[in-house]
């Protein structure tokens, strides 16, 4: 009886460790995927050209469409499934790069594009419950540990485009080195000249572009066994019967429930400081790219868009407080 009355004593010690660890396997898992998919994004329009822009169009396109659905699709099949599956999409994605063409890589952006709005739902879903669960367990307030949680998951988001773009870097320098080395003493490089590079001959290519697909399917892949293997499953109320009924009635919930989200005027205030927030960060992002591949670019530009980024990882405050707007928006 006496060993019956210490299991609950260590019992929350060791769901304090798990919670951290799927912490750690989330961040990671997080970590990885976009390390590869930014450096990827960011190069596209290189590799590709006009197929690649178009890809994209098609990715971000079908982005829109999935947010609608998000919200069910994590009700029905849970956070941690949905995260596994989406891991699956973005493998799906980088491999369809291998042979870029129009049947290969549309439907290929079409599926990415699809699983993007889950991934990040269900991702800051189960980041808030781990959170709930550990400040549950310490008996403090949730929304310190929702802060601590966010703020070191978007650390580890942050720092995935300056990895990925050393890895491009690294693996592409042979090939755009040489004649960027002409053309960059002057620090004038063109884009089309990065493209001469990437497209000149497809032996020349060949080896560092597959070997650079190859890491990039190595990260998601890594990724995708993180989240089957490391992630908990948090279940907290599946005791719902999952009939048809059931289905098209909580379907119908959560298209009037988003609706209703993006015609409140408080979330319409809030809009424009997302979509300034995204257009800043993709334009650094794609300069951050073509700082690694133009080798040869002007020394103070290297440095500026270095410091941008390394200050944008101290901003989780920001983000945070932006996310607390957006709950007592939606509440």
């Amino acid at each position: 009886m006496r060993q019956c009355g210490r299991e609950p004593s260590a019992g929350p010690a060791t769901s304090q460790q798990r919670h951290y660890k799927s912490l750690a396997f989330l961040c990671i898992s997080f970590h990885l995927i976009f390390a590869s998919f930014l450096s990827l994004q960011a190069l596209q329009s290189s590799f590709n050209e006009d197929l690649g822009f178009i890809s994209l169009a098609v990715l971000y396109s079908f982005f829109m469409v999935s947010c609608l659905f998000a919200p069910f699709i994590i009700r029905v099949v849970g956070p941690k499934y949905v995260i596994s599956v989406c891991y699956f999409c973005h493998c799906v994605y980088i491999a369809s790069n291998y042979y870029p063409s129009y049947y290969t890589l549309l439907p290929g952006s079409m599926v990415l594009g699809c699983a993007s709005a889950p991934l990040w739902a269900a991702a800051s879903v189960y980041l808030v419950s781990l959170a709930k669960k550990v400040a549950q367990i310490r008996q403090k307030e949730a929304a310190k540990s929702i802060s601590i949680f966010v703020g070191v998951f978007f650390l580890c988001f942050f720092l995935a485009a300056p990895v990925g773009n050393a890895v491009a870097s690294a693996v592409l320098l042979p090939v755009t080195g040489g004649l960027l080395a002409l053309e960059g003493s002057s620090g004038n490089a063109s884009n089309a000249s990065v493209c001469m590079a990437l497209n000149s001959s497809q032996e020349e290519r060949d080896w560092p572009f597959y070997f650079l697909m190859s890491i990039y399917l190595l990260f998601d892949v890594s990724a995708l066994v993180m989240s089957l293997f490391g992630l908990e499953s948090l279940s907290e109320n599946t005791n719902s019967r999952r009939t048809c009924r059931n289905i098209v009635k909580q379907f119908k919930a959560s298209l009037s429930c988003v609706g209703k989200m993006l015609f409140n005027w408080r979330f319409l205030l809030l809009a424009p400081i997302c979509w300034y927030s995204g257009i800043h960060i993709a334009i650094f992002a794609g300069l951050f790219a073509k700082v690694h591949i133009y080798i040869h670019v002007c020394m103070h530009t290297i440095c500026t868009i270095c410091c941008y980024i390394q200050t944008s990882h101290l901003r989780g405050l920001e983000w945070w407080e932006l996310g607390n707007l957006c709950v007592y928006t939606a509440y």
